[in-house]
Protein backbone atom coordinates (compact mmCIF):
# COMPACT_ATOMS: atom_id res chain seq x y z
CA UNK A 1 0.00 0.00 0.00
CA UNK A 2 2.79 2.49 1.05
CA UNK A 3 4.35 1.31 -2.86
CA UNK A 4 1.73 2.50 -4.90
CA UNK A 5 1.11 6.04 -3.06
CA UNK A 6 4.84 6.52 -3.38
CA UNK A 7 4.33 5.59 -7.08
CA UNK A 8 1.24 7.51 -7.48
CA UNK A 9 2.80 11.13 -6.16
CA UNK A 10 6.19 10.68 -8.58
CA UNK A 11 3.43 10.33 -11.77
CA UNK A 12 2.04 13.28 -10.31
CA UNK A 13 4.97 15.24 -10.34
CA UNK A 14 6.34 14.19 -14.17
CA UNK A 15 2.74 15.65 -15.28
CA UNK A 16 3.06 18.87 -13.67
CA UNK A 17 6.56 19.70 -15.17
CA UNK A 18 5.59 18.83 -18.30
CA UNK A 19 2.31 20.74 -18.29
CA UNK A 20 4.32 23.80 -17.06
CA UNK A 21 7.02 23.03 -20.48
CA UNK A 22 4.21 23.45 -22.39
CA UNK A 23 2.31 27.09 -20.85
CA UNK A 24 6.24 28.06 -21.48
CA UNK A 25 6.95 27.21 -24.74
CA UNK A 26 3.26 28.27 -25.75
CA UNK A 27 4.38 31.89 -24.21
CA UNK A 28 7.28 32.51 -25.84
CA UNK A 29 6.33 31.14 -29.41
CA UNK A 30 5.79 34.27 -31.93
CA UNK A 31 2.78 35.08 -33.41
CA UNK A 32 1.10 33.77 -36.04
CA UNK A 33 2.31 35.83 -39.61
CA UNK A 34 5.63 37.95 -37.20
CA UNK A 35 8.26 39.23 -39.42
CA UNK A 36 11.47 40.03 -36.99
CA UNK A 37 11.63 42.90 -39.24
CA UNK A 38 8.83 44.76 -38.81
CA UNK A 39 7.12 46.31 -35.78
CA UNK A 40 3.98 45.33 -34.77
CA UNK A 41 1.00 47.69 -35.00
CA UNK A 42 0.79 50.33 -32.36
CA UNK A 43 4.67 49.97 -31.70
CA UNK A 44 6.61 53.24 -31.25
CA UNK A 45 9.57 53.40 -33.52
CA UNK A 46 10.86 56.83 -32.47
CA UNK A 47 10.54 55.22 -28.75
CA UNK A 48 12.76 52.19 -27.43
CA UNK A 49 12.84 51.07 -24.16
CA UNK A 50 16.08 48.63 -23.16
CA UNK A 51 16.38 46.37 -19.91
CA UNK A 52 19.04 44.37 -19.23
CA UNK A 53 18.66 42.07 -16.92
CA UNK A 54 22.01 40.05 -15.44
CA UNK A 55 21.60 38.48 -12.25
CA UNK A 56 22.70 41.48 -9.88
CA UNK A 57 21.15 44.53 -11.66
CA UNK A 58 18.58 46.23 -14.07
CA UNK A 59 19.85 48.93 -16.16
CA UNK A 60 17.11 50.87 -18.24
CA UNK A 61 17.16 53.81 -20.72
CA UNK A 62 14.27 55.46 -22.93
CA UNK A 63 15.25 57.42 -25.93
CA UNK A 64 13.03 59.59 -27.82
CA UNK A 65 13.99 62.09 -30.79
CA UNK A 66 13.14 65.96 -30.59
CA UNK A 67 15.23 69.31 -31.50
CA UNK A 68 16.99 71.93 -29.33
CA UNK A 69 14.60 75.13 -28.10
CA UNK A 70 15.72 78.49 -26.61
CA UNK A 71 14.44 79.65 -22.90
CA UNK A 72 12.04 81.93 -24.33
CA UNK A 73 11.08 84.30 -27.50
CA UNK A 74 10.63 87.89 -26.87
CA UNK A 75 9.34 90.53 -29.59
CA UNK A 76 10.08 93.58 -28.16
CA UNK A 77 8.41 96.94 -29.74
CA UNK A 78 8.52 100.95 -29.37
CA UNK A 79 5.55 101.68 -26.86
CA UNK A 80 4.87 104.56 -29.09
CA UNK A 81 4.85 105.41 -32.86
CA UNK A 82 7.13 106.85 -35.30
CA UNK A 83 9.56 106.51 -38.28
CA UNK A 84 12.69 104.46 -37.93
CA UNK A 85 15.98 106.51 -37.83
CA UNK A 86 18.28 103.54 -36.79
CA UNK A 87 18.20 99.77 -36.41
CA UNK A 88 21.25 99.14 -34.71
CA UNK A 89 21.38 95.34 -35.01
CA UNK A 90 20.92 92.34 -37.44
CA UNK A 91 20.17 88.57 -37.42
CA UNK A 92 22.45 85.87 -35.85
CA UNK A 93 23.81 89.48 -33.66
CA UNK A 94 24.55 88.34 -29.53
CA UNK A 95 22.79 91.06 -27.51
CA UNK A 96 23.08 91.70 -23.76
CA UNK A 97 19.83 93.07 -21.68
CA UNK A 98 19.44 97.05 -21.69
CA UNK A 99 21.69 97.18 -24.93
CA UNK A 100 19.49 99.56 -27.54
CA UNK A 101 18.46 97.96 -30.48
CA UNK A 102 16.77 100.68 -32.63
CA UNK A 103 15.85 104.15 -32.38
CA UNK A 104 12.62 106.62 -33.91
CA UNK A 105 13.17 110.02 -35.41
CA UNK A 106 13.73 112.16 -32.53
CA UNK A 107 13.67 115.90 -34.58
CA UNK A 108 10.33 116.96 -32.76
CA UNK A 109 11.08 115.37 -29.86
CA UNK A 110 14.87 116.80 -29.43
CA UNK A 111 13.23 120.39 -29.98
CA UNK A 112 10.72 120.06 -27.44
CA UNK A 113 13.56 118.47 -24.95
CA UNK A 114 15.91 121.23 -25.57
CA UNK A 115 13.09 124.15 -24.97
CA UNK A 116 12.25 122.09 -21.64
CA UNK A 117 15.67 122.47 -20.40
CA UNK A 118 16.20 126.26 -20.94
CA UNK A 119 12.27 126.92 -18.91
CA UNK A 120 14.13 125.08 -16.33
CA UNK A 121 17.14 126.80 -16.34
CA UNK A 122 15.49 130.43 -16.69
CA UNK A 123 13.01 128.98 -13.42
CA UNK A 124 16.14 128.12 -11.53
CA UNK A 125 17.82 131.69 -12.61
CA UNK A 126 14.34 133.20 -11.33
CA UNK A 127 14.27 131.52 -8.26
CA UNK A 128 18.06 132.02 -7.34
CA UNK A 129 17.82 135.68 -7.89
CA UNK A 130 14.79 135.88 -5.39
CA UNK A 131 17.05 134.30 -2.94
CA UNK A 132 20.12 136.82 -3.10
CA UNK A 133 20.15 139.57 -1.00
CA UNK A 134 20.02 143.28 -2.70
CA UNK A 135 23.65 144.60 -3.52
CA UNK A 136 24.28 148.39 -2.52
CA UNK A 137 24.52 148.99 -6.27
CA UNK A 138 20.80 147.60 -6.44
CA UNK A 139 19.27 149.47 -3.76
CA UNK A 140 21.27 153.04 -5.44
CA UNK A 141 19.72 152.43 -9.22
CA UNK A 142 16.15 151.53 -7.55
CA UNK A 143 16.30 155.04 -5.58
CA UNK A 144 17.73 157.02 -8.52
CA UNK A 145 14.44 155.35 -10.75
CA UNK A 146 12.30 156.55 -7.86
CA UNK A 147 13.84 160.32 -7.84
CA UNK A 148 13.58 160.12 -11.64
CA UNK A 149 9.75 159.24 -11.62
CA UNK A 150 8.87 162.05 -8.95
CA UNK A 151 10.77 164.45 -11.17
CA UNK A 152 8.54 162.93 -14.40
CA UNK A 153 5.47 163.55 -12.66
CA UNK A 154 6.29 166.98 -11.46
CA UNK A 155 7.12 167.99 -14.80
CA UNK A 156 4.02 166.95 -15.67
CA UNK A 157 1.65 169.19 -13.25
CA UNK A 158 1.10 172.66 -13.41
CA UNK A 159 1.43 175.13 -10.06
CA UNK A 160 -0.99 178.50 -9.79
CA UNK A 161 1.81 180.52 -10.51
CA UNK A 162 2.40 179.31 -14.05
CA UNK A 163 -1.50 179.43 -14.90
CA UNK A 164 -1.81 182.94 -13.55
CA UNK A 165 0.92 183.97 -15.42
CA UNK A 166 -0.60 182.15 -18.78
CA UNK A 167 -3.46 184.06 -18.11
CA UNK A 168 -1.24 187.01 -17.80
CA UNK A 169 -0.23 186.90 -21.33
CA UNK A 170 -3.25 185.87 -22.90
CA UNK A 171 -4.92 189.24 -20.96
CA UNK A 172 -1.81 191.37 -22.95
CA UNK A 173 -2.06 189.47 -25.92
CA UNK A 174 -5.94 190.64 -25.82
CA UNK A 175 -4.93 194.31 -25.16
CA UNK A 176 -2.28 194.73 -27.86
CA UNK A 177 -4.73 192.81 -30.61
CA UNK A 178 -7.89 195.70 -29.30
CA UNK A 179 -5.58 198.41 -29.45
CA UNK A 180 -4.58 197.55 -33.21
CA UNK A 181 -7.93 197.01 -34.49
CA UNK A 182 -8.91 200.00 -33.05
CA UNK A 183 -6.19 202.61 -34.30
CA UNK A 184 -6.84 201.12 -37.70
CA UNK A 185 -10.45 202.61 -37.29
CA UNK A 186 -9.28 206.03 -36.55
CA UNK A 187 -6.11 206.10 -38.59
CA UNK A 188 -6.45 208.28 -41.87
CA UNK A 189 -3.18 207.64 -43.78
CA UNK A 190 -1.74 206.47 -47.06
CA UNK A 191 -2.42 203.25 -48.72
CA UNK A 192 1.48 201.84 -47.40
CA UNK A 193 0.64 203.04 -43.41
CA UNK A 194 -2.66 201.23 -43.70
CA UNK A 195 -0.78 198.07 -45.07
CA UNK A 196 1.32 197.93 -42.52
CA UNK A 197 -1.37 198.73 -39.86
CA UNK A 198 -3.33 195.32 -41.12
CA UNK A 199 -0.26 193.61 -40.63
CA UNK A 200 0.47 194.79 -37.22
CA UNK A 201 -3.37 193.64 -36.57
CA UNK A 202 -2.82 190.27 -38.34
CA UNK A 203 0.53 189.62 -35.98
CA UNK A 204 -1.48 190.35 -32.35
CA UNK A 205 -4.14 188.45 -33.43
CA UNK A 206 -2.01 185.34 -34.06
CA UNK A 207 -0.09 186.39 -30.34
CA UNK A 208 -3.41 186.31 -29.11
CA UNK A 209 -4.24 183.16 -30.20
CA UNK A 210 -0.79 181.37 -29.34
CA UNK A 211 -1.41 182.81 -25.44
CA UNK A 212 -5.05 181.45 -25.40
CA UNK A 213 -3.82 178.33 -26.53
CA UNK A 214 -1.05 178.10 -23.59
CA UNK A 215 -2.97 179.26 -21.38
CA UNK A 216 -5.63 176.38 -22.10
CA UNK A 217 -2.77 173.96 -21.71
CA UNK A 218 -1.67 175.02 -18.00
CA UNK A 219 -5.64 174.77 -17.35
CA UNK A 220 -5.91 171.47 -18.68
CA UNK A 221 -3.07 169.26 -18.01
CA UNK A 222 -2.70 165.91 -20.32
CA UNK A 223 -4.38 163.27 -17.59
CA UNK A 224 -2.35 160.67 -19.41
CA UNK A 225 0.83 161.59 -19.57
CA UNK A 226 0.03 162.81 -15.24
CA UNK A 227 -1.12 159.19 -15.18
CA UNK A 228 1.87 157.48 -16.76
CA UNK A 229 4.40 159.40 -14.84
CA UNK A 230 2.28 157.90 -11.59
CA UNK A 231 2.35 154.65 -12.45
CA UNK A 232 6.59 155.03 -13.39
CA UNK A 233 6.30 155.87 -9.61
CA UNK A 234 3.95 153.09 -8.16
CA UNK A 235 6.63 150.59 -9.72
CA UNK A 236 9.53 151.89 -8.64
CA UNK A 237 8.67 152.61 -5.00
CA UNK A 238 7.63 148.68 -4.79
CA UNK A 239 10.83 147.41 -6.54
CA UNK A 240 12.68 149.55 -3.92
CA UNK A 241 10.35 148.33 -1.20
CA UNK A 242 11.24 144.34 -2.82
CA UNK A 243 15.19 145.37 -2.65
CA UNK A 244 15.07 146.52 0.82
CA UNK A 245 12.58 143.61 2.51
CA UNK A 246 13.03 140.73 0.42
CA UNK A 247 10.79 138.71 -1.60
CA UNK A 248 7.18 137.98 -0.26
CA UNK A 249 6.23 134.50 1.02
CA UNK A 250 3.67 134.41 -2.45
CA UNK A 251 6.63 135.46 -4.78
CA UNK A 252 8.74 132.53 -3.51
CA UNK A 253 5.86 130.33 -3.95
CA UNK A 254 5.15 130.69 -7.57
CA UNK A 255 8.99 130.62 -8.27
CA UNK A 256 8.80 127.13 -6.74
CA UNK A 257 6.10 126.60 -8.45
CA UNK A 258 7.28 127.09 -12.16
CA UNK A 259 10.71 125.70 -10.87
CA UNK A 260 8.19 122.52 -10.21
CA UNK A 261 6.54 122.50 -13.24
CA UNK A 262 9.60 123.25 -15.92
CA UNK A 263 11.61 120.13 -13.66
CA UNK A 264 8.23 117.95 -14.54
CA UNK A 265 8.13 119.12 -18.14
CA UNK A 266 11.75 118.70 -18.79
CA UNK A 267 11.10 114.68 -17.07
CA UNK A 268 7.97 114.42 -19.73
CA UNK A 269 10.88 115.67 -22.53
CA UNK A 270 13.38 113.63 -21.48
CA UNK A 271 10.74 109.93 -21.33
CA UNK A 272 9.79 110.84 -24.80
CA UNK A 273 12.80 110.70 -26.40
CA UNK A 274 13.86 107.11 -23.77
CA UNK A 275 10.42 106.06 -25.26
CA UNK A 276 11.88 106.48 -28.98
CA UNK A 277 14.65 104.31 -27.95
CA UNK A 278 13.89 100.17 -28.24
CA UNK A 279 16.08 98.19 -25.56
CA UNK A 280 16.56 94.86 -25.25
CA UNK A 281 14.57 93.22 -22.53
CA UNK A 282 16.87 90.00 -22.27
CA UNK A 283 19.65 89.10 -23.23
CA UNK A 284 20.07 86.46 -26.31
CA UNK A 285 20.47 85.79 -29.96
CA UNK A 286 18.90 88.11 -32.73
CA UNK A 287 16.64 85.57 -35.08
CA UNK A 288 14.63 88.33 -37.14
CA UNK A 289 14.60 91.55 -37.65
CA UNK A 290 10.99 91.89 -40.36
CA UNK A 291 11.45 96.29 -40.70
CA UNK A 292 14.12 98.89 -41.79
CA UNK A 293 14.93 102.32 -41.55
CA UNK A 294 12.83 104.59 -43.10
CA UNK A 295 9.31 102.16 -42.24
CA UNK A 296 6.81 104.03 -40.26
CA UNK A 297 5.95 101.70 -37.40
CA UNK A 298 3.13 101.63 -34.39
CA UNK A 299 3.08 100.31 -30.68
CA UNK A 300 2.02 96.88 -32.21
CA UNK A 301 4.66 96.72 -34.90
CA UNK A 302 7.28 93.75 -34.19
CA UNK A 303 10.92 95.14 -34.75
CA UNK A 304 12.62 92.32 -34.54
CA UNK A 305 12.56 88.98 -32.51
CA UNK A 306 15.01 87.82 -29.75
CA UNK A 307 15.50 84.31 -28.57
CA UNK A 308 16.67 84.22 -25.42
CA UNK A 309 19.77 81.18 -25.04
CA UNK A 310 20.86 81.52 -21.29
CA UNK A 311 19.19 77.66 -21.08
CA UNK A 312 18.67 75.34 -24.33
CA UNK A 313 16.09 72.59 -23.99
CA UNK A 314 14.71 69.63 -26.27
CA UNK A 315 11.82 68.28 -25.83
CA UNK A 316 11.17 64.38 -26.13
CA UNK A 317 7.43 62.85 -26.58
CA UNK A 318 7.52 59.70 -23.94
CA UNK A 319 5.08 57.07 -24.27
CA UNK A 320 2.47 56.62 -21.53
CA UNK A 321 3.71 53.13 -20.94
CA UNK A 322 7.00 54.79 -20.43
CA UNK A 323 5.66 57.79 -18.44
CA UNK A 324 5.98 56.66 -14.38
CA UNK A 325 9.64 55.32 -14.98
CA UNK A 326 10.66 59.04 -15.50
CA UNK A 327 10.98 61.60 -12.50
CA UNK A 328 12.51 65.26 -12.50
CA UNK A 329 15.93 65.57 -12.24
CA UNK A 330 17.40 62.49 -13.29
CA UNK A 331 20.37 62.62 -15.92
CA UNK A 332 19.87 62.59 -19.86
CA UNK A 333 22.41 62.31 -22.73
CA UNK A 334 21.39 64.04 -26.04
CA UNK A 335 23.21 63.09 -29.20
CA UNK A 336 22.29 65.76 -32.35
CA UNK A 337 22.43 64.86 -35.74
CA UNK A 338 24.70 68.44 -36.55
CA UNK A 339 27.33 67.09 -33.89
CA UNK A 340 27.74 63.13 -34.26
CA UNK A 341 29.79 61.32 -31.40
CA UNK A 342 29.11 64.92 -29.18
CA UNK A 343 27.38 63.69 -25.95
CA UNK A 344 25.44 66.95 -24.66
CA UNK A 345 24.78 65.74 -20.89
CA UNK A 346 20.61 67.13 -20.05
CA UNK A 347 18.60 66.98 -16.87
CA UNK A 348 15.15 65.91 -17.00
CA UNK A 349 13.09 69.33 -16.11
CA UNK A 350 9.21 68.89 -16.13
CA UNK A 351 6.94 66.36 -17.45
CA UNK A 352 3.89 67.56 -19.41
CA UNK A 353 0.21 66.50 -17.36
CA UNK A 354 -1.60 67.16 -20.85
CA UNK A 355 -1.05 64.23 -23.11
CA UNK A 356 -0.72 64.21 -26.90
CA UNK A 357 -2.39 61.06 -28.98
CA UNK A 358 -0.34 60.49 -32.60
CA UNK A 359 -2.34 59.35 -35.61
CA UNK A 360 -1.90 55.90 -35.73
CA UNK A 361 -3.31 56.41 -31.40
CA UNK A 362 -0.46 56.43 -29.68
CA UNK A 363 -0.53 58.57 -26.42
CA UNK A 364 2.92 60.32 -25.22
CA UNK A 365 3.83 62.87 -22.64
CA UNK A 366 6.50 65.72 -23.43
CA UNK A 367 9.34 65.37 -21.30
CA UNK A 368 11.41 68.94 -21.09
CA UNK A 369 15.06 68.49 -20.74
CA UNK A 370 17.40 71.15 -20.25
CA UNK A 371 20.92 71.07 -21.60
CA UNK A 372 23.79 71.01 -18.71
CA UNK A 373 26.35 72.57 -21.34
CA UNK A 374 28.10 75.27 -22.73
CA UNK A 375 29.24 74.23 -25.80
CA UNK A 376 28.57 77.39 -28.68
CA UNK A 377 28.33 74.86 -31.47
CA UNK A 378 24.91 73.74 -30.32
CA UNK A 379 22.13 75.86 -31.91
CA UNK A 380 18.44 76.24 -31.94
CA UNK A 381 16.25 74.08 -34.08
CA UNK A 382 18.88 71.12 -34.32
CA UNK A 383 17.44 67.86 -34.18
CA UNK A 384 18.16 64.73 -32.55
CA UNK A 385 17.76 62.10 -29.69
CA UNK A 386 18.20 62.27 -25.88
CA UNK A 387 18.35 58.98 -23.88
CA UNK A 388 16.99 59.58 -20.35
CA UNK A 389 19.06 57.37 -17.86
CA UNK A 390 16.14 55.26 -15.64
CA UNK A 391 19.00 54.59 -13.41
CA UNK A 392 18.43 57.99 -11.52
CA UNK A 393 14.98 57.68 -11.49
CA UNK A 394 13.02 57.59 -7.87
CA UNK A 395 9.89 55.73 -9.52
Amino acid sequence: MFRKRILLLMALLVASLTLGLAVTAAQDAPPDGFDPGVAPSGFDTNQQTTTIVTAQTATTSISALGSIEANMTVSPTFVMGGTISEILVQAGQTVQAGQILARLDTTNAQIAYDQARLNLENARINYDTLLEPASEDDLRIARANLASAQAAYSSSTVSEEEIAAAELRYKQAQDTYNAQVTSRYQMNGTDEQIALKEAQIGAASFNMEIARLQLESVQQPDNGSLWSASLRITQAQLQLKQLEEGPSQSQLDSAIISLTQAQARLQDAQTTLDRMQLVAPVSGVITSVPVKVGDTVTAATTILEIADISQLWITTPINELDVDLVSIGIPATIQLDALPGVDIPGVVEAISWLSATSSDGIVTYDARISLTTQDERVRIGMTGEAVINLEGSTN
